[in-house]
């Protein structure tokens, strides 16, 4: 099933728009579903590849309220797909290690619990399966 974020687009900006004109502190989700909406369009590769940028610069630096690992591994992903697009593998491959980072912190979250590890690699709580994951960071063609 083909995603239909970039339908999104023009609702995005004017949630951004409208908190922004309102002063409230800075949520970065609509933000990053605004960078992965206008990814693929060549024409907003730039504004894309800025928004990634600013927004996980800001995530990582002030400690704000988590992403949830489906929405970080999601945009991460996408914004690895641009970066390679881009010919900017050193920095797309970083982008797929901090994918990686992110689904062994949420097993390892996970691991206090009584399950083996054995068993929790094979059904633990990552937020895809692996297969899934190289998935998300393989160009849609």
């Amino acid at each position: 099933v083909p995603c239909r974020i970039a339908e999104a687009e023009p609702s995005l900006r004017e949630v951004i728009r409208y908190a922004q004109g309102k002063g409230a502190n800075r949520d970065v989700t609509p933000e990053l579903f605004l960078a992965v909406a206008i990814h693929n369009a060549p024409e907003k590769g730039s504004e894309a590849l800025s928004i990634f940028t600013s927004v996980f610069d800001h995530y990582e630096r002030n400690s704000v309220p988590t992403l949830g690992p489906r929405s970080e591994l999601w945009a991460r992903a996408s914004w690895s797909r641009l970066l390679r697009r881009l010919d900017r593998v050193p920095e797309a491959e970083a982008q797929e290690a901090a994918i990686w980072y992110v689904c062994l912190t949420s097993c390892i979250s996970f691991a206090h619990s009584r399950i083996s590890s054995r068993r929790l690699i094979v059904t633990g709580p990552l937020p895809y399966s692996p297969a899934k994951i190289k998935a998300l960071m393989i160009e849609n063609r």
